[in-house]
């Protein structure tokens, strides 16, 4: 059983998102982890999103998942994680909060943090054209 969060994180930057059963072993490993510590997980996973901007890393996937059950306390790292460095998997979980019913002032913070990421020119285009996309279905 994995009881921290430096094992956890070891564990999942041992894992490939081209790797054909990727979802199957971080399914594995989020079965592996004591029930206590995935809701703190959000840390390690916005990480780990970050050092694969471009992949969907299963999207949305048990990662994904595991985050949402404990919605809203990982919102302010993924904005902070976007701010560092998009990626498909956060800008696609601003969009899904987006589609929820939120506060105007969270709304707001969401469209603000896709439409810098629109504008940055460190980003890659894939992410850029994903943000655009969510970025003009809510506005």
């Amino acid at each position: 059983m994995i009881e921290s969060l430096d094992v956890f994180e070891e564990r999942l930057n041992r894992l490939d998102p081209d790797d054909d059963e990727f979802v199957l072993h971080v399914d594995e490993l989020v079965e592996e982890t004591a029930p206590a510590l995935l809701e703190s997980i959000y840390p390690v996973a916005f990480r780990f999103f970050e050092s694969h901007p471009e992949h969907d890393c299963g999207m949305p996937g048990t990662l994904v998942h595991v985050m949402e059950e404990y919605y809203p306390n990982y919102v302010d790292e993924l904005i902070a994680s976007i701010s560092r460095t998009p990626s498909t998997n956060t800008v696609w979980m601003a969009n899904r909060i987006l589609n929820a019913d939120i506060d105007d002032g969270l709304h707001g913070r969401l469209l603000q943090c896709l439409s810098d990421v629109v504008e940055r020119n460190d980003v890659s285009s894939f992410v850029q054209d994903e943000a655009k996309r969510y970025l003009e279905r809510h506005t």
